[in-house]
């Protein structure tokens, strides 16, 4: 199979940055509230750039270009392969969303322990200056 960072999914052709149409970004949103606040277990393989794998799936935490000058979440979009993943699963995470008048974040709780291996999404939402957040958090032994 063939190695590249492609999105897996078709992209506008006039999609850029600059002409601030995020349809795209809210019709794959969606997609990532499915896998969250339900009782789903999902193999954790790690995170690096803004790029993570659960499962079989990669998948890279976009920022939102309509934002200009503040930086918000935007999307989630399934990509291939980029490499640099472990080979088998570092934990096993349900997904849980947080929505509130001060974050919108996604988190990846370890079902065995409670530790947070990665949250993205939205700080100081209710502020003038929100901004985009993605933390990876590798367990320490």
């Amino acid at each position: 199979m063939r190695q590249s960072n492609k999105p897996a999914v078709i992209i506008p052709k006039n999609y850029s940055y600059e002409n601030r149409d995020s349809t795209y970004f809210k019709a794959m949103e969606v997609s990532i509230d499915i896998f969250a606040d339900n009782e789903q277990v999902f193999d954790f393989y790690g995170a690096h750039s803004n790029c993570f794998k659960i499962n079989n799936m990669y998948i890279t935490v976009l920022e939102d270009p309509q934002d200009g000058y503040r930086s918000n979440y935007g999307a989630c979009m399934f990509v291939e392969n980029p490499g640099g993943f472990f080979n088998t699963p570092l934990a096993q995470v349900r997904i849980s969303s947080m929505k509130n008048a001060n974050r919108w974040v996604y988190e990846f709780v370890d079902v065995e322990d409670g530790h947070i291996w990665l949250t993205f999404g939205t700080e100081n939402t209710d502020d003038y200056y929100p901004y985009f957040l993605y933390a990876y958090i590798p367990k320490l032994r």
